[in-house]
Parts: C-alpha cells; sequence; structure tokens
C-alpha cells in the first residue's frame, strides 16, 4: 500500500468553500474512478489554518500512474483546475 499525502494551502477565507467542492464534487468523481481516499483533515490554529491535508491510498505507483488522479481531477472538477480563488498552494508530498 502507497499513500500520498497531498497539502492544499487555501487563499485565506476560501477553505470553507474548498471543503464544500470536495465533498460535493471531488469525492464523487474519485469514487467513479475508484480512487480511495486515506484520510482528510484540516489544521485549526496556527499559520497554517487555512490548510486542507489529505491522503490518497493506492495498491502500487502502478495503479497511481493507471487511475491518473490528477487527470480525473483536472478533467472532471472543474475543466482544467481549481479555480483560482481557491488556492494558493498546492504540495505532493
Amino acid at each position: 500500500m502507497i499513500y500520498e499525502l497531498r497539502i492544499y494551502h487555501a487563499v485565506p477565507g476560501r477553505l470553507p468553500a474548498l471543503l464544500v467542492r470536495f465533498q460535493n464534487r471531488t469525492l464523487p468523481i474519485w469514487e467513479r474512478h475508484g480512487i480511495r481516499q486515506a484520510g482528510f483533515w484540516t489544521t485549526l490554529v496556527g499559520e497554517s489554518n487555512q490548510r486542507l491535508t489529505y491522503m490518497l491510498a493506492w495498491d502500487s505507483l502502478a495503479e497511481r500512474e493507471n487511475r491518473g488522479a490528477d487527470c480525473v481531477f483536472l478533467s472532471e472538477v472543474s475543466g482544467g483546475g481549481l479555480p483560482k480563488d481557491f488556492l494558493m498552494r498546492l504540495a505532493f508530498i
């Protein structure tokens, strides 16, 4: 099992809208494509209180490449990615 950690740094004040977007749009798309989430969380205090952190679970790197989570996300969620007013920075770890 491989876990992919992703961190979204939302524009200040936009984290609630980003969370709604994930719940209503992104998660159903992932489910249709067999992309498994391993966890979601936010940071409540400190400089990172506009951060959305989540992990995806993959059986192997080959599955990660074959499922193409980035392509699925970018093409289906909004026809080209998240609006710029949602994110300041996205990190893959």
